[in-house]
C-alpha cells in the first residue's frame, strides 16, 4: 500500500467505528462491542465464496462482527492518529509506521488507553491460557531427554468451568518436536492431565502413608542423630536414660487420671523428672530437637492432608499443593507412567524419619 495515497472509511463506517470507540472508552468488552455493531445493522466483508462465469469480479458476502474481528479493529493502527497533534492516521509499511495521508478516526491517547483496558479485562477474565492451573507445570520432565515437558492445551479446550473437561482437554507433551530433537522416542506424544493426576495420586497413597506412630518415630531418629556427637558410652546412656525419663512422665500422668495419686505427690514426681530431663537437655541440646521435631510434625500434617484431599481438590488447590511439594516428577512418555518424584527436602526428612531411617523409592 502506497502510504501516500489518501484514503477514508464513509460515512456510515465512520460512524460504526466511532460507536464502538465510545463502548471502549466506557469500558465494554469486544462481544459487547460486536454484538452492539450486529444489532445497529453492521457488516463485515468476509471472504469471497466463488468467481461467477466469465472471469468476472468475485462475489464476496457479508458476515455479522464477532470478538475477533472487532478486536482487529481495535488494536489496528490505521484508525490511529499518527502523533499528537497529527492530522493524519497512521499506517504500518515494511513494519514500521508512518504518518499516512487518511484522516484519523481515534486519538493518539485514547488508543492506547484502549487496548490497556482491554488488556486488563483479558487478565481478569481469566481466559488467559497460562492463568488455567495446571498442576505440574514446570515439574514434570521427559525420562528419555531429560526436558522439563511444555503445557499443552487442545484446541477444542473452551469451557473453562468444567473440571473434567479441563483435565481431558489439557496435557503435557515433550519438547522434542519443536527442538527438532529426533534422538527422543517419545516424538512429543500428548499426555492428558487426567492420567498424570490420578498416577500421582495413586503415587501419594502408596509413598507418603505415615505409620501410626510416626511422631515417636521421628523424635526418636532426632535424639539419636543428636546424639552422635557424643562418646559411644556415653551416647547410649544419654538416651536411655531420656527414653526411661520421658516413659516416666507418661506414667505419671496416667496414674494422676486414674486417681493412683494425688496433686500434690504428682506435681512432686513431675518436678522431680523435668528437672532431670532438664540436665539432659544441656547435654544433647535437647530444645533444638524439640523444635526440629513440631517443624517435621507440621510437614507431616501438610503431607496427610494432601494426600487425603487430592482426589477431592480444586485444579488451583491442587496446583498450588504441588508446587510446594514437588520439585520434579520424572515421567515415561512412551510407557505413560511416573518413573520417580523428588519432593523438597523437609518433606523428605518426614518420610525417612517416619520409616526409621530407610531411603525414599
Amino acid at each position: 500500500m502506497d502510504t501516500k495515497e489518501p484514503f477514508a472509511l464513509d460515512d456510515k463506517d465512520s460512524k460504526g467505528y466511532g460507536l464502538a470507540l465510545s463502548m471502549w472508552l466506557s469500558g465494554h468488552t469486544d462481544p459487547e462491542v460486536a454484538a452492539r455493531l450486529n444489532a445497529e445493522g453492521y457488516r463485515v466483508w468476509g471472504t469471497y465464496q466463488k468467481r461467477p462465469r466469465g472471469g468476472e469480479e468475485p462475489v464476496y458476502e457479508l458476515k455479522p462482527f464477532n470478538s475477533r474481528t472487532v478486536a482487529a479493529i481495535r488494536t489496528n493502527v490505521w484508525y490511529r492518529q499518527f502523533a499528537p497533534g497529527s492530522p493524519y492516521g497512521t499506517v504500518r509499511y515494511r513494519d514500521e509506521l508512518c504518518e499516512g495521508r487518511h484522516p484519523w478516526l481515534c486519538p493518539y491517547e485514547d488508543w492506547f488507553r484502549i487496548q490497556e483496558v482491554a488488556q486488563e479485562k483479558f487478565r481478569r477474565s481469566g481466559n488467559r491460557r497460562s492463568e488455567i492451573p495446571m498442576e505440574f507445570k514446570k515439574r514434570l520432565v521427559c525420562t528419555h531427554c531429560q526436558r522439563v515437558m511444555a503445557v499443552y492445551y487442545s484446541n477444542r479446550f473452551r469451557d473453562r468451568s468444567s473440571e473434567k473437561r479441563r483435565q481431558a482437554q489439557t496435557g503435557y507433551r515433550c519438547r522434542s518436536r519443536e527442538l527438532n530433537d529426533d534422538l527422543c522416542p517419545c516424538k512429543s506424544r500428548i499426555l492428558p492431565s487426567c492420567k498424570i493426576i490420578a498416577q500421582f495420586g495413586d503415587w501419594l497413597e502408596q509413598h507418603t502413608r505415615l505409620p501410626d506412630d510416626w511422631q515417636e518415630k521421628i523424635r526418636s531418629r532426632l535424639l539419636e542423630q543428636a546424639a552422635l556427637a557424643l562418646s559411644g558410652g556415653e551416647q547410649a546412656d544419654i538416651l536411655g536414660a531420656v527414653r526411661r525419663r520421658e516413659a516416666e512422665l507418661e506414667r505419671i500422668k496416667d496414674m494422676y487420671r486414674l486417681g493412683d495419686i494425688d496433686r500434690s505427690e504428682y506435681l512432686a514426681r513431675m518436678r522431680e523428672v523435668q528437672a532431670a530431663l532438664s540436665g539432659l537437655r544441656q547435654r544433647i541440646q535437647l530444645g533444638s530437637v524439640d523444635a526440629r521435631v513440631s517443624e517435621l510434625s507440621r510437614a507431616a500434617m501438610e503431607l496427610i492432608d494432601l494426600a487425603s484431599d487430592w482426589w477431592d481438590a480444586s485444579a488451583l488447590e491442587r496446583a498450588e499443593a504441588t508446587q510446594a511439594l514437588v520439585e520434579t516428577v520424572f515421567y515415561d512418555p512412551l510407557e505413560q507412567h511416573i518413573v520417580g518424584v523428588s519432593i523438597r527436602q523437609k518433606y523428605r526428612d518426614v518420610l525417612i524419619s517416619a520409616s526409621g531411617g530407610e531411603t525414599l523409592p
